[in-house]
């Protein structure tokens, strides 16, 4: 009997890399395994319009998790109060059942003023935040009222506004004559409020004052007007300044004197 042999090249195997879709797939199985899911938690949170979660809670929410609700900007507590909080239960629920617990801020309209109206006042209430401007009526004599205060006021609470309304009235500032001097801007034959203007005194005399002022709400100039003084311009001013002397007797030893100048 004869026999006979022949090599034959057993066949490779390929590597299979760690990233493949099946090493994915068993670490996917994994996390899902180690991870707590909804099913043994409480997952969503119910959304309100007047309310919002206190912080920034994230789920899972494990069985005894309480959540905590606030009013969202623009809303405040309703009375009688209602519960703003929850607690999750074995049976993945929240309780008590929470309801809309804050109402939406408003306010009534803002006051009325004399000579002056604000836009909007067809309105019965307003939101929170809602701003209104006011703005001067025209008036029936030789001066325009002046709109003295904040022009824009906001809801800033339950029938609240802030800042104080405004009010309209006629401010009317003197010329602002200046002996030995002359106004270089904020020319003007009527100075109403907020009117600014500017002086220089004539050659050979210094101001004495502000060189700008205003005119207030009162009608008075603020700072007052400015006097300008025959002289030069000069100021007084004190020097306060230390000199030392420095006497070398031998190596290392010295005498120091110190004059003081005021």
């Amino acid at each position: 009997m004869k026999a006979s042999y022949q090599l034959r090249r057993a066949p490779s195997r390929r590597l299979e890399s760690p990233f493949s879709w099946g090493f994915l797939g068993v670490l996917l199985l994994a996390l899902e395994l180690l991870l707590p899911m909804c099913s043994d938690a409480c997952c969503d949170l119910r959304r309100f319009e007047s309310m919002k979660p206190k912080g920034d809670p994230a789920p899972p929410y494990n069985p005894g998790y309480q959540i905590k609700y606030e009013c969202r900007p623009g809303y405040r507590r309703r009375f009688p109060v209602l519960p703003t909080s929850a607690v999750c239960q074995p049976d993945n629920t929240w309780a008590p059942a929470l309801q809309e617990a804050c109402t939406k801020i408003l306010c009534q309209p803002p006051p009325q003023i004399t000579n002056g109206e604000f836009t909007n006042s067809h309105k019965d209430t307003f939101e929170y935040n809602e701003v209104v401007t006011y703005r001067c009526k025209p008036s029936n004599g030789p001066d325009e009222y002046s709109l003295v205060g904040e022009s824009k006021l906001v809801c800033s609470g339950p029938n609240g506004w802030s800042p104080d309304p405004p009010e309209c009235k006629v401010v009317k500032c003197e010329y602002p004559a200046l002996e030995n001097g002359r106004l270089v801007s904020g020319f003007g034959k009527k100075f109403q409020y907020k009117s600014k203007v500017t002086f220089e005194c004539l050659e050979g005399f210094s101001l004495e004052g502000s060189s700008t002022i205003a005119c207030e709400a009162d009608s008075t100039w603020e700072p007052e007007i400015p006097k300008c003084i025959k002289g030069k311009n000069f100021q007084t001013f004190t020097i306060k300044y230390d000199v030392s002397y420095r006497f070398v007797i031998s190596g290392p030893y010295y005498i120091e004197i110190t004059q003081h100048y005021k």
